[in-house]
């Protein structure tokens, strides 16, 4: 992946767009599968062993992917996202078809009725969770979103009915300081919290499009990437679900493949407003084939690296 192909086309690299930041709930999971893409990381709550119509008190109020529970775990969650009962007392994993829950779930069983999900700096670019309530238990409630340094981004009320019907809740916070923290609140006076299942979240990697007539002239563009940052176009003849398998973005899933048709035709920086062009000399064998940047995302980042859509050269 790695590999320099002058032949498919030669090209300089110029800062250029300049990039917003967007903070607005996410209504629908296909939205949030559209804005995300690849990028998604998707937790279930499928990992920990619970029968089907129990629950079990974890009896630790903080969940990630290095926790221990009950002598299960680590890895019961995927990274890069914790679960916290904010009253500091204990989460609960709910089995299946308790009290007409369709699958597993997780929620809060302290002292009261908010449940927190935070994710590590420089936080996510969009995120959302179905939200359930127990059968003969539904509520009115709010969800409010924070960025990582705690600011205020946004809320919304929520109303959920109860029993197999969840209720999606969604936000997205396009800025370099992503969401660090949401809070899914209850009805007052309960002592359990709001109750979540299939969590998606990630970071965007920005925009990719391809203007111009092939062969010929081109520009690839991107705009919306994490300022400042290594980053690669990549070719291939074809769509798909290549996962980067070395380097700094190992496990990294593309929307190209197969792996050993993405090679890399460019090597630069995302630019200081992480928008950018690349002209470009495009020759026949790239015409209607397929590019997609991938950015390293800063040291310590979760997850390491992120990607665009894929874009058709023309």
């Amino acid at each position: 992946m790695n590999r320099q192909i002058g032949s498919l086309f030669a090209a300089a690299c110029v800062a250029a767009w300049a990039s917003a930041s967007l903070a607005q709930q996410i209504p629908t999971r296909a939205q949030l599968n559209t804005i995300l893409g690849g990028n998604q990381i998707l937790e279930d709550f499928e990992s920990f062993n619970v029968a089907s119509g129990s629950a079990v008190n974890l009896n630790v109020f903080v969940l990630d992917s290095t926790t221990i529970a009950n002598s299960q775990g680590p890895g019961l969650v995927e990274p890069c996202a914790r679960y916290v009962d904010p009253s500091s007392v204990q989460l609960q994993w709910n089995g299946a078809n308790y009290f007409s829950l369709p699958t597993k779930t997780l929620m809060g069983n302290g002292s009261i009725p908010m449940f927190e999900i935070e994710y590590p700096a420089p936080g996510v670019h969009a995120m959302g969770v179905d939200v359930y309530g127990f059968a003969g238990f539904g509520y009115s409630g709010a969800v409010a979103f924070f960025d990582v340094n705690g600011g205020f981004l946004g809320s919304f009320p929520i109303t959920v009915p109860g029993g197999n019907a969840p209720v999606f809740v969604g936000w997205q916070h396009n800025a370099p300081v992503g969401i660090g923290k949401v809070q899914i609140r209850g009805s007052n006076g309960w002592t359990w919290s709001p109750i979540v299942d299939d969590h998606g979240y990630g970071r965007t990697g920005g925009s990719l499009r391809v203007t111009g007539v092939c062969p010929g002239p081109i520009t690839v563009s991107w705009a919306g990437a994490t300022p400042s940052r290594p980053m690669r176009i990549l070719f291939c003849n074809t769509t798909g679900n290549c996962v980067v398998p070395t380097g700094p973005c190992q496990g990294t899933q593309l929307g190209l493949g197969p792996c050993g048709g993405v090679i890399s035709v460019f090597t630069g920086n995302t630019g200081a407003l992480g928008s950018g062009n690349l002209n470009a000399n495009a020759g026949p064998a790239a015409c209607l084939r397929w590019l997609q940047m991938i950015v390293v995302e800063p040291p310590n980042n979760c997850p390491a690296c992120s990607t665009t859509n894929v874009a058709q050269i023309p």
